[in-house]
């Protein structure tokens, strides 16, 4: 069944809001490498960047998230299946960390891409493994925003095959268009949940992408997205979480949660 009107019209208001803004704070974009990444990401919702990062950095930072995971125990959130294990703020915990968090070459393809500056305001480890019944990283299909743009950069530190949990997302299901035409996919209670089987009915193209470690998804995560359920092994990633600099007071309970974290 459709949501109410009232969810649309509402979605529909934002959706124009953002766009007035975007197209009288719009940022230009100089090389025409970035151009083809954003280009991508508008048409698709994403883009892979491979080996951005080289194995023996990915490797340490694997190293370092599972020595947190013994040290700094407190800090991780997981999930009911003991499967997705998260580090919100880890950007606090090691140059290598920060150094991801802080990369101006990613936020600039952001910025390209969004038409507007943005701030990361933190960096998620995370690592998922094989348990039974487990729903993979982030709890199953979701949007992260119904009816505005999000960008997001994740990294692969582990090598990602067709069974250790890549992450998956629906092709061209970002903007305000496709935001309403797939409401009625959506879960009763959280319009920005799906079931499996309401996606696999759909007209949705699901891409899983594997990939290298080191290689980063750059992702509107607008799109219907997912971290594929485990198979065998293991997943290990880092995300970088970016704001608009005029959005901060939007999202102020959610990162507020985040900042006292930090303390």
């Amino acid at each position: 069944m459709w949501p109410s009107l009232k969810i649309v019209f509402s979605g529909a208001k934002q959706s124009i809001k953002e766009w007035r803004f975007d197209k009288e704070n719009a940022l230009p974009i100089s090389e025409s490498t970035e151009q083809e990444i954003v280009q991508e990401i508008k048409k698709n919702g994403f883009y892979v960047l491979e080996k951005y990062w080289d194995a023996k950095k990915c490797d340490q930072a694997a190293e370092q998230i599972l020595h947190l995971k013994k040290s700094e125990k407190q800090r991780f959130k997981v999930d009911d299946q003991m499967s997705d294990f998260r580090f919100f703020g880890i950007q606090d915990y090691g140059h290598i960390f920060q150094d991801f968090f802080s990369d101006p070459y990613l936020k600039k393809i952001g910025e390209s891409y969004l038409g507007y500056k943005i701030n990361n305001y933190f960096t998620l480890a995370n690592h998922t493994v094989c348990k039974e019944n487990n729903l993979g990283s982030g709890g199953g299909w979701h949007r992260d925003s119904g009816f505005t743009r999000q960008f997001k950069a994740l990294m692969y530190l582990t090598d990602m095959t067709q069974k250790n949990g890549a992450f998956e997302c629906c092709e061209r299901s970002h903007g305000w268009y496709n935001s309403i035409k797939y409401l009625a996919l959506t879960k009763k209670d959280n319009h920005f949940r799906f079931t499996d089987q309401n996606i696999q009915s759909s007209d949705l193209n699901i891409k899983k992408l594997v990939a290298p470690k080191g290689s980063v998804i750059l992702v509107d995560t607008q799109c219907i997205h997912r971290g594929s359920p485990i198979l065998e092994g293991e997943r290990m990633a880092l995300t970088n979480y970016y704001v608009g600099q005029h959005r901060r007071t939007e999202f102020h309970s959610y990162f507020k949660d985040i900042d006292q974290s930090k303390r």
